[in-house]
């Protein structure tokens, strides 16, 4: 009996190894993925900038470029958490449905923040969408109900991305070059977090 105990035991322990594992290579794709979606946005909307002034075509651009990436980002942590529902033997037959509300929410969210950008209401939308994630983020990386162990490269992920509903305001105003730094601080962060997190995997011998 004391066997069976300790063969379960080391099972879990198997199981739950495997899912941290998975749990810092999504979160490494995570991050790179929206330093990609950063610079391929700003390179879009410069080249746009070369043909066009209109503010529709580039709300309209911005909009078409962004919903592939939420959609992306909510799937690939929706592998990672059905994985852990399964350990725990949880009930998931509604699980897909969940994960298409997440994405219609956040894509919504977003496309109000675009639409509204100029807007001073544009920080509602936005600091709904940056609130969710970061509560997120925060139970997958910190809370009793953690999928993997987080590191201070996420606590800097994390705080950075906290502070994007400061982004339209000072877009808006005279002190715009801020939001260029921003931004440019925002990727070299999450690239950094993105490098180190595949660099951990690396070290364990993934």
């Amino acid at each position: 009996m004391e066997d069976y105990k300790k063969l379960i035991e080391e099972g879990n322990k198997l199981a739950d190894t495997i899912i941290s594992k998975k749990m810092r290579k999504t979160l490494g794709i995570y991050y790179g993925t929206w330093v990609i979606y950063f610079l391929f946005i700003n390179l879009v909307n410069y080249v746009e900038s070369l043909y066009t002034s209109n503010n529709v075509i580039f709300t309209l651009t911005d909009i078409v470029i962004v919903i592939p990436f939420i959609i992306y980002s909510v799937y690939i942590f929706g592998k990672i958490i059905r994985l852990r529902l399964i350990r725990f033997g949880y009930n998931n037959r509604h699980f897909q449905i969940t994960r298409m509300f997440y994405s219609l929410y956040y894509t919504i969210l977003m496309i109000i923040f675009m639409i509204t950008f100029d807007q001073w209401y544009s920080i509602i939308p936005i600091l709904l969408f940056t609130a969710g994630i970061s509560l997120a983020m925060w139970r997958i990386l910190f809370s009793r109900y953690k999928l993997t162990k987080g590191k201070y490269y996420d606590i800097l992920a994390i705080g950075s991305f906290q502070l994007y509903p400061l982004y339209p305001i000072l877009a808006a105003s005279s002190f715009s070059k801020f939001a260029t730094i921003y931004i440019f601080i925002f990727i070299i962060l999450w690239a950094y977090a993105s490098i180190k997190s595949f660099l951990e995997l690396i070290d364990n011998g993934e």
